[in-house]
């Protein structure tokens, strides 16, 4: 059997062998990774006020104001972290303990409960902060919630905590008139009262140390890009193999079909493979890659520990985000950072997380036992948007050229990446978060202001889409060409260098 794939596959897998000899990641680009994704997070939010602006050109006018990019000093009190950045690190924090399997998920969901204290002024999304009453909201009194972008993409408004439902606050609009948002909703403290269209598990809703208390029910709306936008580090993390009691039903599962995932056509002049990248993720990846067991988890960054890197994103995303297009984008941010330290050309990321990674998620939610109708149901949106960027950038086989058009300077970007989106804002969901992230790689190779001008500075969720890429930029290129104002006084530097510090401590 192993004679047969190896056989079958051998240029892949020579070529897979010849980019594993590349140079590998060090302590110094695991460190720039989380550095700089704070960076972009910090860039891309200013302090709440590009992050809500609709128009590209308009931020990139403002930042010529400033002095360009290499005049920007990222310190408090004018450039915050956002709640991107504070949840990526709690994420972080829980992985770098040690900890395995079920007591993991607690730790990463307690976490996520602390990381919630740390929201002021940070402008988390209605996934991670909906059920939770702010600190001095006295029980009785109703939190408004601005409902203004979508029904999934609601954000907390800072206003002020009222008493009566029936006289709100004012709303605090970010869309246009004929948008035509529903009406506002509240938060009674201590849970939600009245109608919520909106996401109604948060981490308000964990349970840490109580069995099962690192899931939320299935929630429908839980699209958004706030799994995604915490997950980068997942994909550098390293641990040890934890059972799944039904792991070896899935493997005879696997074994079943190997022989239809490692099919190729011949002919007498010769051997005709089926497109490698469609044999590669089932025959290999599926087999290689998947250990005996659904681990959670493993050494992440390493190709052959793709179940485990899945496993927790998948995790760990459902604990805010159950729907597929919210959870799966944890998947591709921790897939992404992965395939950094991995040296994979950038032009195949895209095609590895729908044919070797979705794939895996799946039989995992299958296996796992939770939610499993409902996210079959409504998996099919994630997969598919992929498949069409990949075919819109000529990335289809993986092998490229990247397919641009003629212009694509900020107006262009705007429109475009409106059509990345679920609903028009940019970024903002779980599958076009990390989109905008490989589009902006894809086009800016080595510069990072360029990375910033395509990631952080466009009229959507330029945050949520800055911190991923810039993760994965560090990884790729370490600190070379950032101006050291833009990183030497960044809230939280500390905290971040030391997560990476860990974690690479923990994948070497």
């Amino acid at each position: 059997l192993w004679a047969r794939v190896l056989t079958q596959h051998w240029p892949t897998c020579k070529l897979l062998y010849l980019l594993s000899c590349s140079s590998p990641a060090t302590l110094e680009h695991y460190k720039a990774g989380m550095l700089l994704s704070g960076v972009g997070d910090a860039l891309g939010f200013r302090n709440q006020l590009w992050e809500y602006n609709e128009s590209g050109p308009a931020i990139h006018q403002e930042l010529q104001e400033l002095g360009g990019l290499k005049n920007i000093t990222v310190e408090l009190p004018d450039w915050p972290v956002s709640d991107d950045t504070v949840l990526h690190l709690a994420t972080a924090e829980a992985l770098v303990t040690g900890k395995e399997g079920e007591e993991l998920l607690h730790e990463v969901a307690s976490c996520y409960v602390e990381g919630m204290k740390d929201m002021e002024g940070r402008k988390p999304g209605p996934s991670s902060i909906l059920g939770r009453c702010p600190q001095d909201t006295a029980p009785g009194q109703f939190w408004f919630v601005d409902d203004s972008r979508s029904s999934s993409d609601t954000e907390v408004s800072s206003s002020t905590a009222v008493s009566d439902p029936l006289t709100p606050p004012p709303r605090q609009c970010h869309c246009s008139a004929e948008n035509d948002p529903p009406p506002p909703y509240y938060l009674l403290c201590g849970g939600p009262v009245g109608v919520l269209t909106i996401e109604e598990q948060g981490v308000s809703q964990l349970k840490p140390g109580t069995e099962g208390g690192y899931r939320v029910e299935y929630n429908p709306e839980g699209t958004g890009c706030g799994a995604a936008m915490r997950s980068m580090c997942i994909g550098l993390r390293n641990g040890k193999k934890w059972e799944n009691p039904k792991a070896q039903q899935l493997m005879k599962y696997r074994l079943s079909h190997i022989d239809e995932y490692a099919r190729y056509e011949s002919s007498r002049d010769g051997c005709s493979y089926k497109l490698a990248w469609e044999n590669i993720p089932s025959a290999l990846s599926y087999y290689f890659l998947l250990p005996l067991s659904l681990s959670l988890p493993s050494r992440y960054p390493r190709p052959e520990q793709l179940s485990s890197l899945v496993a927790v994103a998948v995790e760990t995303g459902r604990m805010t985000h159950p729907h597929p297009t919210g959870f799966l984008g944890a998947v591709a941010s921790a897939l992404f950072t992965a395939y950094a330290v991995q040296r994979r050309p950038i032009t195949t990321w895209g095609l590895g997380l729908v044919k070797e990674a979705c794939p895996v998620a799946q039989e995992f939610v299958k296996t796992a036992g939770y939610a499993v109708s409902e996210t079959e149901r409504d998996w099919g949106y994630f997969t598919e948007k992929w498949e069409w960027y990949l075919e819109l950038r000529g990335l289809s086989s993986g092998t490229g050229p990247v397919t641009w058009p003629d212009k694509y300077g900020p107006s262009e970007r705007d429109e475009a990446y409106k059509s990345f989106s679920f609903s028009g804002w940019a970024g903002r969901s779980g599958h076009d978060a990390p989109m905008i992230a490989l589009d902006a790689l894809l086009g800016a190779g080595s510069n990072w202001e360029e990375l910033m001008s395509r990631a952080g500075f466009h009229g959507g969720d330029c945050d949520s889409t800055a911190v991923i890429a810039c993760c994965c930029w560090g990884l790729l290129y370490g600190t070379e060409g950032v101006p050291p104002c833009n990183y030497s006084s960044l809230e939280y530097r500390d905290r971040l260098e030391i997560s990476a510090e860990q974690l690479y401590k923990l994948s070497h």
